[in-house]
């Protein structure tokens, strides 16, 4: 009677651990960051069209400036 018991313990673990494996979902993937060439193109395309019509401060494109460099 203790083997028979044993055995059917086994078997629910064995079936649950089963369930849990087959229920078990992904971890989600994280999005890419990277930036490409072109995105850093446009980047620069955006500052110069934003400084020739007067969007940034002299101060303000100090620090674009120093950043571009």
């Amino acid at each position: 009677m203790v083997t028979k018991t044993k055995k059917l313990k086994k078997e629910v673990e064995t079936k649950a651990t089963a369930q849990a494996t087959a229920t078990a979902q992904p971890a989600p993937q994280q999005p890419s960051t990277d930036l490409s060439i072109a995105d850093l193109k446009n980047l620069a395309t955006i500052i110069d069209v934003a400084s020739t019509r007067g969007a940034f401060r002299a101060n303000e494109m100090d620090v674009v400036l120093k950043l571009k460099n």
